[in-house]
């Protein structure tokens, strides 16, 4: 981190980290993913070219991980107008290593009430609500994890997976 700090001010650039995979061996409900879900976001970027510095280890850059092609036909851009069916988009997020839950506290996580989606994608800072008119996309606003309403409206929303590695 420090060396793509450093990195990144000589150059005048953001440099990206992509740490090292945390491997637990135990099924723990409370684990954190957090180290995962940068991961997934840091190797987005550079799938996408947006990381033109990359500060890494070796041990980072040998971990196996799913292909740029399956990252980014896993992601997705959501914007309002945008037609797709609820249940498509349910399980898309399932696909995606997403987990239901009642409530949405962190990323990774996905509740569905009705035609009304809340979800935290590891590519967004807050979680987000999704709102659908039928098969089409009628709103999208981030909320607040504590209160369950929404704060601000948004434009639009990237969609990554939740986990590194899909199941097939």
């Amino acid at each position: 981190t420090r060396l793509a700090a450093d990195i990144g001010a000589l150059a005048q650039e953001d440099a990206q980290v992509l740490s090292a995979r945390e491997f637990n061996f135990y099924n723990i409900e409370t684990v954190s993913r957090e180290w995962e879900q940068g991961r997934i976001r840091t190797l987005y970027a550079a799938a996408k070219g947006y990381a033109p510095i990359l500060a890494t280890s070796a041990d980072a850059l040998l971990a196996r991980t799913m292909p740029p092609q399956v990252l980014l036909s896993a992601a997705l851009e959501l914007t309002p107008g945008m037609k797709i069916p609820p249940e498509e988009l349910g399980a898309r997020l399932l696909e995606c290593g997403y987990k239901r839950s009642e409530q949405v506290e962190g990323p990774g996580q996905f509740a569905r009430r009705g035609g009304i989606f809340d979800f935290y994608s590891p590519g967004m800072g807050k979680p987000v609500r999704l709102e659908f008119f039928g098969d089409e996309i009628d709103t999208l606003s981030y909320i607040d994890t504590d209160t369950q309403r929404r704060v601000e409206s948004a434009d639009k929303i990237l969609l990554l997976p939740a986990a590194e590695v899909l199941p097939t």
